[in-house]
């Protein structure tokens, strides 16, 4: 059977395989990629925006700095509890490295007597370790106190290893929090919720455990609870090398949270000191203004550390002792951690 010729293909009919072994367009390939990219961005940040709570965008996002100041605050009151103990315990601090303060009646400045004292009408000036005449009853910081220790003031067997580690370990936590949160969150620490509540977690273990090791009465030399005003010191407690032993964990925390007060951008709120808080209030040109943050946060930090020492005073003179007042910063720090991981609020990215 004869087959029908083959017919020719119009030269005006379109080549539908022309194209299929030609290359790719380079500028054709990085517009896709291009395409791809800005959609895997753009589902990002949806994914981030309809996040839930206690989602891994959520735990891991960004969150706000807005009442940053409050868990600061916070820490403010836990350091005038935490110095007021070490001091009345120990002679030495571990949050104050250079600051000044005086010394009452074996507490702190901050606590009342019916005598008379050199310094205040108000007070009666006593430090564990010295009389009552002695003129070196104004206690400095602990850059201070080492560099007395020298010349044997005060009368303090031990005053230069506690302050050389109380000063020792202090450097080194805001050394390693300074470090670390770099590396962690090059963008600052509020770039993570976690990491941001871990700085304040942090500082609540090394509390709980100096509180830990302190609750047995006969593991770390401390003063007697429950003492009258009249009650004389114990003299084996300060001349006790084993008072070293909680300066460490208690100056490290010192030293995080202080590097956590700059990490979240509230320089004016130092925590641990007030000497620059003071001179930051006076030089504030709108002192006076009805609307002034910066100076209400400093005002504020200064009336907590100075009502943390009172609180500090009276619990060490009633049954509550050293252990208490460590316990109760331990437990105020664990309750910030807890509340700035759950309700600083998260950063909404809008999309483009």
């Amino acid at each position: 059977m004869p087959q029908a010729p083959h017919s020719a293909p119009s030269p005006h009919a379109p080549d539908n395989n022309a194209h299929e072994n030609i290359p790719a367009s380079p500028h054709h390939d990085t517009a896709a990629a291009d395409d791809d990219g800005a959609s895997d961005e753009k589902k990002r940040r949806v994914s981030a925006r309809r996040a839930g709570v206690f989602s891994r965008a959520w735990m891991l996002g960004p969150v706000k700095r807005d009442h940053g100041d409050v868990p600061l605050l916070v820490c403010s009151f836990v350091s005038g509890l935490v110095d007021g103990a070490s001091f009345r315990n120990w002679g030495m601090f571990v949050s104050m490295q250079t600051g000044e303060f005086l010394a009452a009646n074996s507490t702190f400045l901050f606590y009342p007597c019916a005598g008379r004292g050199k310094l205040s009408h108000d007070f009666d000036v006593h430090i564990p370790y010295k009389h009552d005449k002695d003129p070196d009853n104004i206690v400095q910081g602990n850059t201070v106190i080492l560099g007395l220790s020298t010349a044997g003031l005060p009368a303090n067997p031990h005053a230069w290893l506690t302050t050389l580690i109380s000063i020792a370990a202090f450097l080194l936590g805001a050394f390693v929090c300074f470090r670390t949160s770099k590396l962690l969150t090059p963008e600052g620490p509020t770039r993570s919720r976690l990491w941001t509540s871990v700085l304040f977690l942090t500082q609540a273990l090394l509390l709980l455990l100096s509180a830990a090791l302190a609750t047995p009465p006969t593991l770390i030399p401390q003063n007697p609870r429950a003492t009258w005003r009249a009650t004389p010191d114990p003299e084996d407690v300060i001349g006790n090398i084993r008072i070293v032993s909680l300066i460490p964990p208690l100056a490290f925390q010192s030293g995080v949270q202080i590097a956590t007060s700059r990490l979240l951008g509230f320089n004016e709120l130092p925590v641990n000191v007030l000497t620059s808080t003071y001179c930051d209030l006076m030089g504030d040109f709108k002192l006076f203004a009805t609307n002034n943050v910066r100076r209400d946060r400093r005002a504020a930090s200064v009336g907590l550390l100075l009502l943390g020492a009172i609180v500090s005073g009276w619990m060490l003179r009633s049954g509550g002792g050293l252990m208490g007042v460590l316990w109760l910063g331990g437990g105020l720090k664990v309750v910030v951690a807890v509340a700035v991981f759950c309700f600083m609020p998260a950063v909404k990215e809008d999309l483009p």
